[in-house]
């Protein structure tokens, strides 16, 4: 079982993850939602799960952007980074995102909005 972490500025896309997570997985899962990467990176810190943990990253966002929280994410611990799987989930289709995201070790996939069942089904083939 898979608990999740959706971090997005936007409140409708968080909603459509969530619900897109919900109705493929089990209703036990955890769907944790953040409208600040910054406080999602606090909670990260504080809160250790028994489960692994699905982050869904957003890139353009105010004050901490999803590169930004990669760069501090990527500082954790590497048994705190082994509790999580990433992917940064965006609207945006810049070529020059897609190869800087290829810099962060721990994040898996780029996945473009908006997040739906069939993507939740690939994302979870890869892992």
């Amino acid at each position: 079982m898979f608990n999740y972490i959706i971090i997005d500025d936007n409140k409708i896309d968080l909603l459509v993850a969530g619900k897109a997570i919900e109705m493929c997985q089990n209703p036990a899962a955890s769907i944790q939602q953040f409208l600040s990467a910054s406080f999602a990176l606090e909670h990260i810190k504080s809160f250790q799960s028994p489960y692994t943990t699905i982050l869904l990253i957003d890139i353009q966002m105010p004050v901490m952007s999803g590169f930004d929280f990669m760069e501090e994410f990527e500082k954790l611990a590497p048994e705190t980074r082994a509790n999580y799987i990433c992917f940064f989930l965006t609207s945006s289709s810049n070529d020059l995102d897609r190869l800087k995201a290829q810099k962060y070790p721990s994040l898996k996939q780029f996945l473009t909005k908006p997040f739906t069942t069939d993507k939740l089904i690939s994302l979870l083939k890869t892992i």
